[in-house]
């Protein structure tokens, strides 16, 4: 169809089958339903068997040279190629080819297939979880994608919401604070640019050194500023002590922990 090349084929857990050019999913939804197509219409599969002199008459597609007899399997008006594997006699006895995934490997492209049983045990476990997704997301079975995507946004849009009012917050503590050489602030579920913020507004008013912790869904994070503390060069210790990762420079740094 597309003019390229079958370099490889491996029957397994899946279907395997490597193609020499670059397919795209259009051009690859293209060949499947053509595929099931010749499947619905119950096409017979032929064998020809014939020996060196009579593989002249035909064209076929044969990765080597076959010397003695060759069985060239035909599906006519789709494919005749030289095979020794096991075949059905017509093509509807396959019931249904489904293409389940596809990947690059440089200048090729693999794809992976289920047919029969294995197609549709896949297909149903496919249709129960879209089906469970459907319940809990009060959605149409068949707009599924469209109601993930505006959870989504609506979580963005919370995440967006949630910074600002961190923000908020954590700047009006800074903004009571009183004159000290250093502080140690503790906030729960602020991010590290609300705490950033703090540090940069406690710094502003001359305090030298600022740590913030804040507790998150799986820990703790820290960030860290001073004017008078070479922040790069304690960083490793630091960090070694309460089992942290983190990174910075000389002025600030931060990380997390558990």
């Amino acid at each position: 169809l597309y003019g390229y090349s079958n370099v490889g084929f491996h029957m397994g857990e899946y279907i395997c089958a490597d193609f020499q050019g670059d397919l795209t999913q259009g051009m690859i939804q293209e060949v499947e339903r053509l595929v099931n197509q010749a499947i619905w219409d119950n096409l017979s599969v032929q064998e020809i068997f014939c020996t060196p002199s009579e593989t002249g008459m035909y064209e076929y597609r044969s990765k080597i040279e076959i010397a003695g007899i060759t069985r060239i399997v035909s599906i006519e008006g789709y494919d005749m190629c030289a095979c020794c594997g096991m075949h059905v006699s017509h093509t509807g006895e396959i019931g249904i080819c489904k293409v389940v995934n596809f990947e690059k490997t440089g200048n090729k492209t693999r794809v992976f297939l289920l047919s029969g049983r294995k197609a549709f045990v896949y297909l149903n476990h496919i249709q129960q979880e879209n089906s469970k997704i459907s319940k809990l997301l009060s959605a149409n079975p068949l707009e599924i994608s469209s109601a993930v995507s505006d959870l989504g946004q609506r979580y963005l849009d919370l995440q967006k919401s949630y910074r600002q009012l961190s923000t908020e917050i954590i700047l009006k503590d800074a903004k009571q604070i009183p004159m000290y050489d250093a502080i140690l602030y503790t906030a729960l579920l602020a991010d590290y640019e609300a705490m950033r913020v703090f540090c940069n507004h406690c710094i502003k008013k001359g305090i030298s050194t600022v740590m913030v912790i804040a507790k998150n869904e799986v820990g703790y994070a820290y960030v860290i500023m001073s004017k008078t503390i070479d922040l790069q060069s304690i960083r490793a210790e630091f960090n070694m002590q309460i089992l942290a990762k983190g990174g910075g420079n000389r002025e600030m740094m931060q990380g997390s922990c558990t």
